[in-house]
């Protein structure tokens, strides 16, 4: 089992490497492993290991796959100075009934 274990992270690896330099991202093995689970439909990685895979069998399986969503582009960041809203403080809920109030209503403090 260790050895399919190893098997699978070497070629992993090797095939992320591969399709790193296709795509022009930082494909690692966690990212050939997902893309592998979502096109394959597999429950989780760990059943990637019922498959005796090499790594151009995992570049040909992922050929199709857009790995971008893997890899955010930040558009903008935005840094207020001010604040623009105050938030209002919290009221307490009183679980306690008063004389004035029926039984089992609760007083929210608005």
């Amino acid at each position: 089992m260790s050895g399919w274990i190893n098997s699978l992270i070497e070629e992993g690896e090797a095939a992320a490497r591969i399709l790193a330099a296709r795509r022009a991202l930082p494909i690692e093995l966690a990212h050939v492993e997902n893309g592998l689970v979502e096109v394959l439909g597999l429950s989780e990685p760990t059943d990637l290991l019922d498959f005796r895979l090499s790594r151009h069998e995992f570049v040909s399986i992922l050929a199709p796959f857009d790995f971008r969503a893997y890899f955010p582009i930040l558009l903008a960041e935005i840094t207020f100075r001010k604040v623009l809203h105050r938030p209002q403080p919290l009221a307490l809920v009183n679980n306690r009934c008063s004389d004035h109030r029926r039984a089992g209503e609760q007083a929210t403090g608005f």
